[in-house]
């Protein structure tokens, strides 16, 4: 029971960790887990005796003929798992897309009507009579967009987080970027690069992301965040995480050697426009934290 338990844990554990770092591999860890269950399934001691019963009494042409069964029924259920798990997908990936427009539709309610031509007391003058531009057509042509602008969804960088909190000799230096959503309503389909990059003394980041890694994240609600975590140390024969070593941190500490937090992202708000953002910090060994670099942090407007 025990074991079930924690398998049960273990499980939950890699399906939100998926999840939160690489929503698109989700199917996939769920056919690892079917599968699994499947094996426990087949795995019991009542199914074994059964099985090593019927295959004792199996001739050669028999067994061989038992093992292409086996296989074809293991090929015939993998497609059903597989079938059953990208239709589950696609049907909460619809439910998410009308969950959206159903708010939009709610925020597109709450917009305040457009304002009312002037009228005297004489004659009644409708908005497409009237021959000035930019007088009652013109507001009533941005009422929306600026009502938009006020409630849309709003990425921004919140913290960056060292861990540990200062560098140390002999452990694995990482950052944290929370991207915090600042706005009024849900941004999606949030995705972009992030990058961490040590620079020589005189030198500046490299901004093209062609060859770095790219994230993606789902839904982020009003006042919610979203963390990408960065090794920073890594082995370069390996790629692997690897301690700080001091004469390397000796460089930081001298300014001889900057380390760079940067990237670029994109989203969309709930009334499907796009949006972007650029991001750079640096550590700031006097501070023990990270600053704002002189460019490459904008947004759109």
């Amino acid at each position: 029971m025990s074991r079930k338990l924690w398998e049960a844990a273990i499980a939950v554990a890699l399906e939100e960790s998926v999840r939160y770092l690489l929503p698109m591999l989700l199917p996939y860890v769920w056919m690892g887990i079917l599968f699994g269950l499947s094996w426990e399934l087949a795995n019991t001691a009542q199914v074994k005796r059964h099985v090593v019963f019927r295959y004792s009494r199996m001739g050669y042409k028999e067994r061989m003929i038992s093992f292409l069964v086996m296989c074809a029924a293991g090929a015939a259920l993998g497609a059903v798992y597989w079938h059953g798990v990208t239709k589950a997908f696609s049907a909460l990936r619809q439910k998410e897309k009308q969950a959206n427009e159903e708010i939009a539709q709610d925020v597109v309610k709450l917009m305040p009507p457009p304002p009312a031509p002037k009228t005297n007391n004489v004659v009644q003058v409708a908005p497409e009579s009237i021959p000035v531009e930019g007088s009652v057509k013109v507001e009533v042509h941005h009422a929306p967009k600026q009502f938009q602008m006020e409630q849309r969804a709003l990425i921004s960088i919140s913290d960056i987080r060292s861990n540990p909190p200062y560098p140390t000799v002999g452990e694995v230096w990482e950052t944290v970027v929370v991207f915090h959503n600042t706005g009024k309503t849900f941004a999606k389909k949030l995705e972009g690069h992030t990058v961490g990059e040590p620079v020589a003394r005189g030198g500046k980041p490299n901004f093209s992301y062609a060859n770095d890694r790219h994230f993606s994240a789902g839904l982020i609600g009003p006042g919610s965040e979203h963390h990408v975590r960065l090794t920073l140390t890594r082995s370069i024969s390996k790629g692997t995480p690897s301690p700080l070593t001091k004469p390397l941190l000796e460089a930081v500490e001298r300014g001889d050697l900057a380390v760079y937090i940067h990237g670029e992202i994109t989203y969309e708000d709930t009334f499907e426009q796009s949006h972007w953002m650029r991001f750079c910090y640096f550590w700031d060994a006097e501070t023990r934290g990270f600053g704002e670099c002189s460019e490459h942090n904008e947004t759109d407007k």
